[in-house]
């Protein structure tokens, strides 16, 4: 009966050190990297990594910049992407688009404002986007004419 908890105990403190070990080492290579990230003051730097796909182990070439940049373009949090390679660092800097604090509609009488908010995909806290701001512009303007009220 005692082995048979001495093997619980042996098993259970193999897994904490297990994931104590995991956890350490891969802390310890976090503090090493070689990206610095400027211009961000909403997105943090986490969410940066996490767009790029960025683990300890990418070797940076050509090819893994433009992704970089791609993927973050394509998010839609930034306005400009800037990459510089300097002496095996990488420095990524952004400016973010704004943010829509809140959606008011004004002068509006004819369509309720949450038929409106509901139609449109621009949203209160989230980056403006460009694209949206026509896509949302073209949907109110149809909705109006469906409506017979432009």
């Amino acid at each position: 009966m005692i082995k048979k908890y001495s093997v619980k105990i042996n098993f259970t403190l193999l897994i904490f050190l297990t994931f104590f070990l995991l956890y350490f080492f891969s802390y310890s290579k976090a503090k090493n990297t070689n990206i610095s990230i400027s211009g961000n003051e909403i997105v943090s730097n986490q969410t940066i990594l996490e767009l790029i796909g960025y683990n300890e182990e990418i070797n940076f070439s050509i090819e893994n910049i433009n992704e970089l940049v791609k993927n973050l373009n394509k998010s839609g949090l930034f306005k400009n992407v800037e990459v510089y390679i300097k002496e095996n660092q990488i420095q990524i800097k952004v400016e973010e688009n704004m943010h829509i604090s809140s959606i008011y509609f004004e002068g509006n009488k004819a369509i309720s404002e949450e038929t409106l908010i509901n139609l449109i995909k621009s949203e209160s806290r989230k980056p403006l986007n460009d694209n949206y701001i026509f896509e949302d512009t073209n949907t109110i303007i149809s909705l109006y004419k469906e409506k017979g009220k432009y």
